[in-house]
């Protein structure tokens, strides 16, 4: 499309990025830096940084001179101080360059050059072989004045009154344009203007603002804060006689060339760090009217620019539509980062037992360890008990088996006082009875002396031997203890050892039980031989009731045989287990090397468990402090999806407010301007043609060289509210 570009020019939106934001974007950036400095050291900061410092080239490719207009203005939009920037391009790298100005203060910015002024705007510069930058201040008037309107909740007032205000905020930027001119355009007299684009910005703190609208712009939210600008074309309208524009119907037509901005916002805690605005007067260069060889090449781009429109509206539905998918997506999204936030607070809570659990896990492995140890260090004295015990053992073993040897005689002796007894009760009257009472009473005597030298022994071998006292008590309770361990420990050669001495110890207190019957017996025995004895003694002094207690003494002497019987079938029982007992100890003796090598096993083992506890606590610690990290890091994402989920909905809103707008915009304007130029396209065209020469004139605000190409922007920097 050969012209599209420049008829979309008309329409400034190719312009006001072009011609204006690039332009002007390093010095808008240095001015918002230097706010707290003097407005001279303001505009120079600006201009070095537009003239690239340091880095600057020595001279120019092409020459030429590019002018600045930096106003500085108060909040309202009334003049305070106008500095202007010049830069003169030096391509051939002369030494010398004349030049035209109405400055005052001339001050060099970048280099050292030298000048000397004739009084009479020529400037003569000595500049060393490199372009020249320089800048001045004067009182000229602008060539546009901008005014900015403050309402608050409908009420116009004062700039001031803003500062920290709550409410409903209308900014109205007017552009006053004072370049009117009288000419001639195809017979007709008419007003014309310099084609002044004008763009105005500002950015709004999103904390202290909510619901921005913009007429005849647009405003961008990146989250934290919203960029708003704005464009007019102050004049434009009337320079092209499209004030009092009617159809064939005889009713008006709009057609929308905007000539100011609102915005408008509900502001909290309001301030505002400055406005911008650059305007420059190039845009109809844009056009390229010269290149036009004819009215229908003219027609033909209005129709492509048509066309185009239609693709733009297609795209402006895709992206709505496409934003609308996002938007739902963002919801899943959301949905999503709300299971993942729930999971992490339930991982962190976990990973928090999880510690607690291994630091008590690895409590307990220390605590085996030493355990361990301590039953290590007691084996040597176990090793020793169990010798001693089966030499014990040995030795009751011998004396039990001298008893058993005596136990026939024992049982004879029984017998035989049993059956004299019996014998003694049938005869008592026969003439020998006093002979053999007098044999029973003295052999009575020796058996009860006999058996009571028995029952001493057997309660010396049971005190001996007593399982629950002394230090046979004290190596059991180590025995039950060892054995207590090795069961603990899970080992099967440990277990299966601790069996067999729980069986030895079972097999002692058997033992023992045994020998302490036998002992109660023969202790029995003695009590009531005793009493035997002391009625054959009473029977010997008095013949007369022998009968009477023979008959007792045989009933006596019965019970005797029988407590015999049993006493002596306990020492056999009590050899038979004390035998059991020596083999046992043997065999534990043969087994102690076993035992003290598994303790060993042990002890190591819990060295190995007590260090890999160690590890387990110190990265479940870890794991729950990286648990909570993840929670909380989870925490953040959650609240920058829901800022998202804002920010998407804002966007969705912004995209539907640009699809109607553009929809608006070219049935408002495009296609009311396409039936304008194919109905009254000379016209117009003669007035375009008439309004770029006229901004060819306008080409510097200071002064220009002849035969010098010159261009000139202008940037308005309102002061602050509150910042």
């Amino acid at each position: 499309m050969k012209n599209v570009k420049r008829v979309m020019a008309l329409g400034c939106v190719v312009l006001l990025v072009m011609a204006n934001v690039c332009g002007c974007g390093m010095q808008a950036q240095a001015m918002e830096q230097t706010e707290e400095e003097n407005n001279l050291k303001e505009l120079q900061n600006a201009v070095e940084e537009f003239a690239g410092n340091s880095d600057i080239v020595r001279h120019s490719s092409t020459a030429g001179k590019e002018e600045t207009v930096y106003a500085i203005l108060d909040a309202g939009g009334n003049p305070v101080e106008t500095i202007v920037s010049e830069w003169l391009k030096n391509p051939e790298g002369k030494d010398d360059l004349s030049d035209v100005t109405e400055l005052q203060d001339i001050s060099v910015v970048q280099g050292d050059p030298s000048y000397v002024a004739d009084g009479e705007k020529k400037v003569a510069w000595k500049t060393g072989g490199n372009d020249v930058y320089y800048q001045g201040t004067t009182t000229k008037e602008l060539p546009v004045k901008v005014s900015i309107q403050y309402e608050l909740d409908g009420n116009v007032v004062e700039p001031s009154v803003l500062e920290g205000a709550s409410g409903h905020l209308k900014m109205t930027f007017s552009y006053e344009n004072n370049t009117a001119k009288e000419v001639t355009v195809a017979g007709e007299k008419c007003t014309i203007y310099q084609p002044f684009v004008m763009l105005s910005g500002l950015i709004l703190d999103n904390e202290k603002v909510s619901n921005v609208t913009v007429e005849n712009g647009s405003a961008v939210n990146n989250g934290d804060s919203t960029m708003v600008f704005g464009i007019a074309m102050p004049g434009l309208k009337e320079s092209l006689g499209m004030n009092d524009l009617k159809n064939d119907d005889g009713e008006e037509i709009d057609i929308n060339i905007p000539e100011n901005v609102v915005i408008e916002a509900d502001i909290t805690d309001f301030s505002l760090l400055m406005t911008l605005t650059v305007a420059s007067n190039s845009a109809l260069e844009e056009l390229g009217l010269d290149d036009i060889d004819s009215i229908d090449d003219l027609k033909e781009d209005m129709d492509e620019l048509t066309n185009g429109m239609n693709d733009i509206i297609d795209g402006t539905t895709q992206l709505d539509d496409g934003v609308g998918e996002l938007s739902s997506g963002t919801g899943e999204l959301s949905d999503g980062v709300n299971k993942l936030s729930d999971g992490t607070v339930e991982l962190a809570e976990g990973a928090h037992k999880l510690s607690d659990g291994a630091a008590q896990v690895n409590d307990g492995a220390i605590a085996l360890k030493n355990g361990l140890s301590s039953l290590k260090q007691g084996t040597p004295a176990l090793v020793t008990g169990i010798g001693a015990l089966s030499s014990g053992a040995d030795e009751l073993s011998g004396g039990l088996n001298t008893i058993i040897s005596n136990n026939d005689t024992l049982n004879g002796g029984a017998t035989q006082l049993s059956d004299g007894l019996n014998t003694l009760n049938a005869s008592l009257n026969d003439a020998e009875a006093q002979a053999k009472i007098q044999a029973l009473v003295s052999g009575s005597s020796e058996f009860a002396s006999g058996l009571s030298t028995t029952a001493e022994g057997l309660s010396q071998i049971t005190a001996g031997y007593n399982y629950s006292e002394g230090d046979v008590a004290n190596l059991i309770a180590g025995l039950s203890s060892c054995a207590d361990a090795l069961t603990a420990s899970g080992d099967p050669n440990s277990m299966a050892m601790a069996g067999y001495i729980q069986t030895m110890i079972g097999t002692y207190q058997s033992l023992y039980d045994n020998v302490a019957t036998a002992a109660l017996g023969v202790n029995t025995l003695n009590g009531k031989y005793a009493e035997i004895n002391g009625g054959i003694g009473t029977t010997a002094g008095s013949i007369s009731s022998v009968s009477n207690a023979v008959g007792q003494l045989a009933a006596g002497a019965g019970q005797l045989k029988e407590g015999v019987a049993g006493y002596t079938a306990g020492v056999s029982q009590a050899a038979s287990g004390v035998k059991t007992l020596d083999e046992g100890l043997a065999s534990l003796n043969s087994q102690v090397p076993v035992l003290v090598g598994g303790i060993d096993q042990l002890v190591s083992g819990a060295d190995a468990l007590a260090s890999g506890t160690g590890e387990l606590s110190s990265g479940a610690s870890s794991l729950s402090s990286g648990a909570d990290e993840l929670n909380h890091g989870t925490g953040e994402l959650k609240n920058g999806v829901s800022s998202l989920l804002d920010g998407v909905a804002e966007l969705l809103d912004g995209t539907g407010e640009l699809k109607e707008g553009v929809i608006k915009f070219n049935e408002e304007g495009i296609k009311k301007l396409a039936d304008l130029v194919n109905k009254d396209l000379e016209k117009y065209y003669d007035r375009l043609c008439a309004v770029q020469d006229y901004a060819r004139e306008y080409s510097s605000f200071t002064g220009c060289e002849e035969g010098t190409e010159c261009s000139v922007k202008f940037i308005y920097k309102t002061d602050s509210i509150g910042e």
